[in-house]
C-alpha cells in the first residue's frame, strides 16, 4: 500500500512525476483525500494525458462521475468491467466518492478491481477516515494507493504566489500579497485562478501592488463582503451600515461566510484557552488562518449568543431556496440589527 502526504507545492510536484513515471503500472483505485481541489484536478489531468495520446481514445475510455445523476445507463463498476477502446485502461474518476453509493460497493470493488479500470476516488475527508484505507490497512491487498492533501498553512499560499510571480518575471509588494490572502479563499484553485488575472490585467508591468489587483480578482471584487464581515462581527454600526449601502453584491450573500466565522468563534470559546490553533484546526477541520483571525472576537460574544446567531443563520441559509428574496433580506436584516443593538 503507498502512501504519499501532500503538503505543498514542491510536494505535489514530486508525487505527480512519481505516478507519470509509472503510468503503465498504476494500482486499480488511486483515493485522492483532502480539500486541495486544484491539485486534485491537476492530478487526474496529467494522468489521463499520460494514458490516452489522442482526445478520441479519452473520449471512449475516460469517464467522470460528479453524483448519481451521472449513472443513468451504467455504474462505475459495470463501466470498469467493459474492454477499453484502443487502450490498455479505463480511466473512471469519481467526485465524493463515499456520497456516491453504499461505501461497501467500493470495498468490494477494492477486493477484486477490474483488470480493465483505474478509479481515481475524491473525498474531502482526511484519509484516516477514509473507508477503503481502512480496508487496505486492515487486509493488507496492494490494490489501492492513497495521495492525501493535508491542509495547507499561510506560508504555503505565500510560497504559491511568489512563485506563480517569479515564473511571470514579476513582484509583487508585502501589502499587495497580503491583501490577496485576506480576501480570497484560502484555497490553491481559487488563488491561481486570481493570480492568472492579476499577470494578465497588469501587463508589463514588473511590481504589483495593492492599486493593481482591487478592480478585478474574484477576492477583491468580493472585499467589501469581507469589510461588511469585518465590521460586523465587531459590531460597529456606522461602517456596516455605510458598508452595506455600497456592496456590489446583496448582503445576505455573506451568510455561508458569517456562518463560518461564528462556528469558528464558537469551537475556540469552546476550546480550553491553552489549545493551540492548529490543534483546534485538525479537530474540527476549519482553516488555521481563518481561526487566528476570529480569535480577537472570541471575548465579544457569550457561548448562548454564538449559539443562536448560528441557529439563525442556519434558519435564513435555508430560506434562501425556499422563500422569496424579500423574505431573506428582511430576515438578513433583523438579523444584523440584532447583533448590532448588542454594540456598547
Amino acid at each position: 500500500m503507498d502512501i504519499s502526504i501532500i503538503k505543498n507545492e514542491n510536494d505535489f510536484d514530486k508525487v505527480l512525476q512519481k505516478y507519470l513515471s509509472m503510468i503503465d503500472k498504476l494500482p486499480p483505485l488511486i483515493v485522492l483525500s483532502g480539500k486541495q481541489h486544484l491539485f486534485k484536478k491537476t492530478f487526474i489531468k496529467a494522468i489521463c494525458n499520460a494514458m490516452f495520446d489522442s482526445l478520441s481514445l479519452s473520449e471512449m475510455n475516460y469517464n467522470i462521475f460528479y453524483d448519481k445523476s451521472d449513472a443513468i445507463e451504467a455504474s462505475p463498476v459495470e463501466i470498469a468491467d467493459t474492454m477499453p477502446f484502443i487502450s490498455e485502461k479505463r480511466l473512471i474518476v469519481i467526485y465524493n466518492y463515499t456520497q456516491f453509493t453504499d461505501k461497501t460497493d467500493f470495498i468490494e470493488y477494492f477486493r477484486k478491481p477490474s483488470p480493465y479500470a483505474i478509479f481515481v476516488l475524491f473525498t474531502d475527508n482526511q484519509i484516516e477516515t477514509d473507508p477503503i484505507y481502512k480496508e487496505a490497512v486492515k487486509s493488507k491487498l496492494p490494490n489501492a494507493s492513497f495521495i492525501n492533501f493535508t491542509e495547507a498553512k499561510r506560508e504555503d499560499f505565500v510560497f504559491l504566489i511568489k512563485s506563480y510571480m517569479n515564473k511571470h518575471n514579476k513582484n509583487i509588494t508585502t501589502d499587495a500579497l497580503d491583501y490577496i490572502l485576506e480576501n480570497t479563499a484560502l484555497d490553491y484553485e481559487v488563488i491561481q485562478s486570481n493570480l492568472k488575472n492579476i499577470c494578465s490585467y497588469s501587463g508589463d508591468k514588473k511590481y504589483i501592488e495593492i492599486s493593481d489587483i482591487s478592480n478585478f480578482t474574484s477576492g477583491a471584487k468580493n472585499a467589501q463582503i469581507f469589510d461588511f464581515l469585518d465590521a460586523l462581527m465587531a459590531r460597529d454600526k456606522k461602517k456596516t451600515f455605510n458598508i452595506m449601502k455600497h456592496l456590489e453584491k446583496e448582503a445576505h450573500t455573506s451568510i455561508p461566510l458569517i456562518l463560518l466565522n461564528f462556528v469558528a468563534i464558537f469551537y475556540l470559546k469552546i476550546f480550553p484557552q491553552s489549545t493551540n490553533i492548529e490543534t483546534i484546526s485538525k479537530s474540527t477541520g476549519i482553516n488555521q488562518y481563518v481561526l487566528t483571525k476570529k480569535k480577537r472576537f472570541v471575548n465579544s460574544y457569550t457561548l448562548a449568543e454564538i449559539v443562536y446567531y448560528i441557529s439563525e443563520l442556519s434558519k435564513i441559509a435555508k430560506f434562501i431556496v425556499s422563500k422569496p428574496p424579500y423574505v431573506v433580506r428582511a430576515k438578513f436584516d433583523l438579523f444584523v440589527f440584532h447583533i448590532l443593538m448588542k454594540s456598547k
